[in-house]
């Protein structure tokens, strides 16, 4: 069922994506070999450091990178393994993303009432790393003056030139291209970059809804299939595993609950000042030090 249009900052054109998909991780194998690599992101700050079990088999993220290499080649097998990497991390910050600001009002504002300042913050920095993300990962081969080397599928045609479907390849890295071209758009004029015209509403960014970012995720992951396809034998699943699971729904609830409990405690608090308790009302919210700290402030001189 579609869903509303309701964020903390609108985006020209944005509008709801369908529902996040449970995220997957795993290889189906075809001609009924023995299941290999789990690729597997058990979340964004442990990026495939722990070992997971698929099948009784257990795999770390370098024996993965090392199967990679042996299957690949010591030069496309590590580029390739980044940016499975990359996409998988990308997937997990984009169901978070909406999770929380395109499924539904009254999530946007349950965020917005704990703090409208941190919900907008938190909202523009998960779509500007997507949006980034999505260019890093179409960049062309090489930086300016060819004196850096990207980490992009742009360059796994290269290590293919002798592949009977390399044109087929070819095809969907130009599709992710197209696909992704509003994200540098927004990369080169607005993130990155500071476009004055844009600055001073006399040009306008390509329309980014969060379709088009879904579409373009899903361009890239054609492309990791391809290689999956055609050069491992497999069907590989670009949605990891993820060890936390409905992770942003309960960083919602806690959000929820202690909304409701905030409230409690305002009830409380002033029945007991009516009671001209004031000692127990001041009591029952104090909170510790750790978390109602906030650094000095500072004025300039």
């Amino acid at each position: 069922m579609p869903q509303p249009n309701h964020r903390a900052g609108g985006r020209p054109g944005d509008r709801a994506a369908p529902s996040a998909r449970i995220a997957r991780g795993i290889y189906k194998h075809k001609k009924n070999q023995a299941p290999s690599i789990l690729l597997s992101q058990r979340n964004i700050a442990q990026t495939l450091t722990d070992s997971v079990k698929v099948n009784m088999i257990t795999r770390t993220a370098e024996e993965a990178t090392q199967a990679r290499i042996d299957a690949l080649g010591p030069e496309f097998g590590p580029l390739f393994r980044h940016i499975e990497t990359d996409l998988y991390s990308l997937r997990i910050l984009w169901r978070v993303y909406v999770a929380f600001y395109g499924t539904s009002k009254e999530r946007v504002e349950l965020l917005n009432a704990s703090s409208g300042t941190t919900a907008f913050l938190l909202e523009n920095t998960l779509f500007d790393s997507a949006i980034l993300s999505l260019c890093r990962m179409t960049d062309p081969p090489s930086g300016q003056r060819g004196q850096s080397t990207n980490t992009t599928i742009k360059r796994f045609p290269h290590y293919l030139e002798d592949h009977s479907n390399l044109e087929s390849l070819e095809r969907l890295i130009d599709d992710a291209h197209n696909k992704t071209s509003f994200a540098r758009s927004w990369r080169n004029k607005k993130i990155a970059h500071s476009d004055y015209d844009v600055r001073q509403n006399k040009a306008e960014l390509d329309t980014a809804s969060r379709r088009d970012v879904l579409n373009a995720i899903d361009s890239i992951a054609t492309v990791i299939r391809w290689v999956g396809h055609e050069c491992l034998d497999c069907d590989i699943i670009t949605h990891p595993i993820q060890n936390f699971l409905n992770d942003e729904v309960q960083f919602l609830e806690h959000i929820f609950l202690g909304q409701q409990k905030d409230r409690d405690l305002e009830e409380r608090s002033r029945a007991l000042l009516e009671k001209a308790e004031y000692e127990a009302a001041k009591e029952i919210s104090k909170l510790p030090n750790w978390v109602t700290y906030r650094p000095p402030e500072k004025m300039d001189e």
